[in-house]
């Protein structure tokens, strides 16, 4: 995941595909436009929404991968210790499997899955944010226009 901090440009990776939105351009609210934007709200929500969902499930799966490996890891190390007739501690196992590079890749790709799936919660959280704002926006528009109608009177 690359973010671009200063423009809240998030480019993420899920299942080989690559996505790339600026956040602070969909949180931009055109007052001029409630209308417009009150349409798009749903669809902008869902695409972050969706996204983020599929970045979690990534984060599972790099936690299961972990899991896994890690058995896998330890029935490896376990077996060549018993063929050199060495007794192997738990301690033992887990400096052992923390110094493998299979162990360092899956824990490195469990965290930056992680990241992800954190920041894009985020994201979400803040579209629903403008939601909430283009319905609060939406409501004193309409009271002004009320509040016009009622002085043209």
């Amino acid at each position: 995941m690359k973010l671009d901090t200063e423009l809240l440009e998030i480019s993420t990776l899920i299942n080989e595909k690559q996505f790339k939105r600026d956040l602070s351009e969909d949180l931009k609210i055109d007052k001029v436009n409630l209308v417009e934007e009150l349409s798009q709200q749903s669809t902008l929500f869902a695409w972050w929404a969706t996204l983020a969902e599929a970045a979690k499930d990534l984060s599972r799966k790099a936690d299961l991968k972990v899991l896994l490996l890690e058995a896998k890891l330890g029935q490896e190390f376990r077996m060549i210790a018993a063929k050199k007739a060495i007794r192997a501690t738990e301690k033992g196992l887990q400096e052992q499997m923390q110094r493998d590079a299979r162990w360092l890749k899956a824990v490195n790709q469990k965290l930056e899955a992680r990241k992800q799936a954190s920041v894009l919660a985020a994201c979400v959280v803040s579209m629903a944010q403008r939601a909430t704002m283009l319905a609060s926006l939406s409501g004193v528009f309409n009271r002004d226009l009320d509040l016009l109608k009622e002085n043209s009177r």
